[in-house]
């Protein structure tokens, strides 16, 4: 895998959202809350949409991002190697992570 085929749109994956009315948490959510339940708020105030979610682009989060893709393509890689079948769940395109 090459830096091209690594380089995509930045995201927020494992955001709380707001879906048809009804709050949807993820685990890192509940984390974020047990350590700071003012971040907990806002990321609730950007769920209903009161609030605009901070972002920060930078040199260091391109490269974690990087090299978060590329162990996720290699320990994919090994498991199907390792295993008959893997299903790969993709995400659906209204999610925040889309």
């Amino acid at each position: 895998m090459n830096d091209s085929q690594l380089s995509r749109p930045p995201v927020t994956i494992a955001a709380m959202q707001l879906i048809d009315g009804v709050l949807v948490l993820s685990p890192t959510d509940l984390v974020a809350f047990s350590g700071c339940a003012h971040r907990s708020h806002l990321d609730l105030l950007v769920a209903t949409g009161q609030l605009e979610r901070a972002t920060r682009e930078d040199a260091f989060t391109d490269v974690l991002r990087k090299h978060g893709d590329l162990h996720e393509s290699r320990h994919l890689e090994k498991l199907r190697g390792e295993v008959e079948r893997v299903v790969v769940i993709e995400r659906p395109a209204d999610t925040i992570a889309g």
